[in-house]
């Protein structure tokens, strides 16, 4: 879910893709083989941070860019779909 709504929120010209994250080490969990190639304080396109959520299920990239868009993770879903619901009211 995380993932459309950053696409969605990029299409709409609010998020920069190429934008970057910093990679904490409170980031760091198990069952991240994308940015387990990364060290500790290297910096992360947001791009790449939504590939290795979708391809990897990567665990620390969905913490990152769940910090980055400031939505807590158990809010995602309803946040997406309000937007969603807001968008099609202001196309009618």
């Amino acid at each position: 879910m995380g993932a459309l709504y950053i696409y969605t929120k990029a299409a709409e010209g609010q998020i920069n893709l190429d934008d970057t994250i910093t990679y904490l080490s409170k980031y760091k969990v198990s069952y991240s083989a994308g940015v387990s190639k990364h060290k500790v304080g290297s910096k992360i396109k947001i791009r790449d941070l939504v590939k290795y959520s979708v391809i990897y299920s990567d665990n620390s990239a969905h913490q990152m860019l769940v910090s980055y868009i400031h939505v807590p993770n158990s809010l995602l879903f309803v946040v997406y779909i309000q937007h969603l619901i807001s968008s099609i009211k202001l196309r009618l």
